[in-house]
């Protein structure tokens, strides 16, 4: 493991906590976050979208990093995700001028999270050329709808 595995580990692990943490405190993690729940409805709705959300893209993540037969879109997708979760904070402070310390520490993690996801999504350079057409044009992947199609 070196490189950019550690990069897509890091994300995921980040993304991992930040999501067991909603899942299993959402009232603190919405104290943390500066929003306010006014009725039960709203504790579900930050253990679905802090917590559980996270989660998923967190398992996608690490398991993105982990295996090595996993396509490298399934750790790129959830870095983007949280660089548009950063973006969106970005456009809050320069409009709302909501510029607060916890603002700008969120926003920190969220940029360094994502690129690290992102970073680790593209092969390396002993990666690249390993899924190259065969010289005839022929795709030498396998078929798994082969033996349907005849």
């Amino acid at each position: 493991m070196r490189g950019r595995s550690q990069l897509g580990f890091i994300a995921a692990g980040l993304t991992l906590a930040w999501g067991f943490f909603g899942l299993v405190d959402p009232l603190v993690l919405v104290r943390i976050v500066g929003l306010d729940v006014v009725q039960p409805r709203g504790l579900s709705e930050a253990r679905a979208a802090l917590g559980a959300l996270f989660m998923v893209m967190g398992a996608i993540m690490l398991w993105a990093a982990w295996s090595k037969s996993a396509p490298r879109a399934y750790l790129r997708l959830p870095g983007i995700l949280v660089l548009a979760e950063a973006a969106g904070r970005l456009a809050s402070i320069v409009i709302d001028g909501v510029l607060s310390p916890g603002n700008f520490v969120f926003l920190l993690v969220e940029v360094i999270v994502g690129c690290c996801a992102v970073i680790a999504s593209f092969p390396g350079a002993r990666n690249r050329g390993q899924r190259r057409p065969a010289a005839d044009g022929a795709d030498d992947r396998p078929d798994p709808l082969r033996a349907y199609r005849g």
